[in-house]
């Protein structure tokens, strides 16, 4: 497992590597590389993408973070055993990648990066690639910040001038009227190091672990410069190991244009 994980690292490295020659800000941090895994405990062939998953969770890649997502999908629930993290919503969300990737149907495991490649979940080779491709493209800078109150955990999400080669122009007062019409924000909480016994189905006998999973996902359409959102507190999320996640996307090509990400910190307010 070290050995698999050494590889990645330095396979990523030595592709971004070959392209250095790319231009970018000299000293500037390259925008962070959204990865999505659609996922189900229900799914035998899933395990394997999980770990995949959480092997390049939180890696920085020539300046560059990727943000990991677990979202399960409710459609394998029937099968016996009911994935306690699933949800419609994501569900939903994938079948509109399908719709976007001209695919006649959803599948797990499925891993989409920045929105605008999917691919099987568990090919390690097709996520370094995938990957790597991202991580020069033109992006708004998003600053996150979250922060557990009394009963809820507020989440507020800034947007400011773009990072990466040629920057993509970020919210100001010269934005065109339209403009927000075209791409909504998601912010989402997720949690790691979570791990489930799984007593029926296709997984039946296994603990599966899991990676960066999607417990809430908001989406704001028509976005502005700042956006705060409240997330009512479930006491069974472990605060340690959560993280909001926030990201720009395209309406109709489905890229994400913008990502950041912020552990939950406990505190009176944002400020």
């Amino acid at each position: 497992m070290q050995r698999n994980r050494l590889h990645f690292k330095t396979a990523l490295l030595l592709s971004s590597f070959l392209l250095s020659q790319a231009p970018s800000l000299a000293g500037e941090p390259l925008p962070p590389v959204v990865v999505e895994l659609f996922t189900s405990q229900g799914c035998s062939g899933c395990p394997p993408a999980d770990g995949l998953l959480g092997r390049i969770a939180g890696l920085v890649v020539d300046q560059a973070q990727v943000i990991p997502l677990s979202e399960h999908v409710d459609y394998w629930n029937y099968l016996g055993w009911r994935d306690p993290f699933s949800d419609k919503v994501f569900t939903e969300r994938q079948r509109d990648y399908a719709v976007s990737f001209g695919q006649r149907s959803v599948y797990t495991p499925e891993m989409v990066v920045d929105g605008v490649r999917g691919f099987n979940g568990a090919s390690e080779s097709a996520a370094r690639e995938a990957i790597v491709s991202r991580l020069r493209e033109k992006k708004e800078k998003l600053s996150v910040k979250a922060v557990r109150l009394k009963d809820s955990i507020e989440v507020r999400v800034s947007r400011s001038v773009g990072v990466g080669a040629g920057s993509r122009a970020g919210f100001d007062s010269g934005r065109g009227p339209n403009q927000d019409k075209n791409q909504y924000l998601i912010v989402c909480l997720t949690q790691d190091n979570l791990s489930v016994p799984v007593r029926s189905g296709e997984n039946s006998g296994r603990r599966l672990s899991h990676h960066a999973v999607v417990r809430v996902m908001r989406k704001v359409e028509n976005p502005g410069g700042q956006v705060s959102v409240s997330f009512e507190l479930d006491p069974g999320w472990k605060l340690s190991e959560m993280h909001a996640v926030s990201f720009l996307q395209d309406r109709y090509s489905k890229e994400i244009t913008g990502a950041g990400t912020s552990p939950v910190s406990v505190g009176n307010s944002l400020h």
